[in-house]
């Protein structure tokens, strides 16, 4: 019923008679929508689009007029909204119909040359050590396309938005995607390694390696709680039969890195994030007994999404230039 309505409400009239309604969606008003309910918050969306809050707020009332009913949920003592069922429904169609919106700007052109927007989504940690490069490669080669990049330390949530079609392109750091509504290539993989100062308690096992006993009688300094370094970390020692005790968030691998090269307590990070320190023996890597921990890196689409030329182009930049230093 819903995909009937939107169909009759996106179409221009025909010849004859007109139907007793007859609006057209407002496209602008579809990706208000859906960066609503993207990023759950009125106030982050209009942030994110540049609109002041009424704006997003006009919008969203204009689209539930036309539904005839609410696309969120408002919690009554908070700020919390969430999809209504007709508001989840509606959100894969506005996709479809933006996605098919892009796709018809670009086809209308005569040239070849790639262009319009691409949105990127990333692991916060590849884009703070492995992205600057390739992307700066990509703005000087197509410089037609417009990029925005939405970063996040969650693997859950970068796949999230190639599904719900908030990017075109994800890169994912963490477990393999299974998923058979996305298309994913392995990039490749990296090492985790623990790190320590030179004269940390750990240092002894350097050339022996540790085991999960010795890693959890020391203090642990991590970036995020929902970091996949930290959940694979974790799952490594319950396996073990281990747990940390002393665990503290610094809130960022800058931040977990200072504080293990003054000799408070290691770090768990891939190996591409460290490589600077280890050079400069600011820090060293200590090796887990029989154990070789990584993370695979995957680049994402959504299956049912058209590739566009700017997506085709960032698609083939990535193999071969995404090379992991560390993958051996």
């Amino acid at each position: 019923m819903l995909a009937c309505e939107l169909g009759q409400r996106c179409i221009a009239l025909s010849a004859g008679n007109p139907p007793e309604w007859t609006p057209m969606l407002d496209l602008v008003k579809l990706e208000t929508f859906r960066t609503v309910a993207n990023t759950g918050s009125f106030t982050r969306a209009g942030s994110e689009l540049g609109y002041s809050q009424s704006t997003i707020t006009a919008h969203i009332q204009a689209l539930e007029r036309e539904f005839g009913a609410p696309l969120f949920e408002r919690a009554r003592f908070s700020r919390e909204i969430a999809l209504t069922e007709i508001g989840q429904r509606t959100l894969d169609y506005a996709g479809r119909l933006l996605a098919l919106a892009q796709e018809t700007a670009i086809a209308i052109h005569t040239d070849s040359e790639p262009g319009g927007q691409l949105r990127v989504s990333v692991n916060a940690l590849l884009l703070a050590y492995r992205f600057p490069r390739m992307l700066r490669k990509y703005q000087m080669t197509y410089s037609q396309v417009r990029l925005t990049i939405a970063s996040y330390t969650d693997p859950r949530a970068v796949v999230a938005t190639a599904l719900n079609g908030a990017a075109d392109v994800a890169f994912v750091f963490g477990e393999a995607t299974g998923s058979e509504r996305v298309i994913a290539e392995k990039l490749g993989s990296d090492r985790l390694l623990v790190v320590c100062s030179p004269d940390h308690p750990l240092a002894r096992f350097q050339k022996t390696g540790a085991l999960a006993e010795d890693l959890a009688r020391n203090q642990f300094f991590t970036s995020d709680a929902s970091c996949a370094v930290r959940l694979h970390f974790e799952r490594f020692l319950t396996n073990e039969g281990f747990h940390m005790d002393e665990t503290t968030d610094a809130g960022s691998i800058e931040a977990v890195k200072r504080c293990a090269a003054e000799g408070m307590g290691f770090g768990f990070m891939p190996s591409f994030a460290v490589t600077r320190e280890l050079s400069a023996r600011e820090l060293i890597a200590v090796p887990i007994r029989n154990a070789d921990l990584r993370l695979e890196i995957q680049m994402v689409r959504n299956a049912k999404t058209w590739v566009s030329p700017a997506l085709r182009a960032f698609w083939e930049m990535a193999r071969p230039d995404f090379v992991l230093s560390s993958a051996a």
